[in-house]
């Protein structure tokens, strides 16, 4: 019998202590995904000011490199976004991970408590 209580005080501490750990990565993945956010919001100021410029420019600049300048500048804020993306992607398997990971351990603890009960 004490070793079903020091066994289910074992699984009870793992629990928790992998609740805590969920917890953390999921205030984890919103700190990743906010810094995402503002370095987006930052590129995004950039290419805004770059777009100033060319527009000041345009008189000079041949509209062929102005074209090539602005998909240039797409294609940035389009790698930015697959980064953000794939981050965003990997936390949410994360955090999917450790609620079924959480979910089973709550399963075992239950099945735990209810056999310790039995006896």
């Amino acid at each position: 019998e004490d070793f079903a209580e020091n066994l289910l005080q074992e699984v009870k501490e793992t629990f928790q202590s992998r609740m805590d750990l969920a917890e953390q990565l999921k205030e984890n993945a919103v700190a990743i995904l906010n810094l995402c956010m503002e370095s987006v919001r930052e590129a995004a100021g950039y290419h805004r000011d770059d777009i100033s410029d060319l527009l000041m420019k345009q008189s000079i600049l041949e509209f062929k490199n102005r074209k090539k300048y602005i998909m240039e500048m797409r294609n940035k804020c389009m790698q930015t976004r697959t980064v953000v993306q794939r981050e965003l992607n990997r936390s949410q398997r994360a955090i999917k991970l450790l609620h079924e990971e959480c979910a089973r351990m709550e399963a075992k603890i239950n099945s735990e408590m209810l056999r310790s009960m039995a006896v």
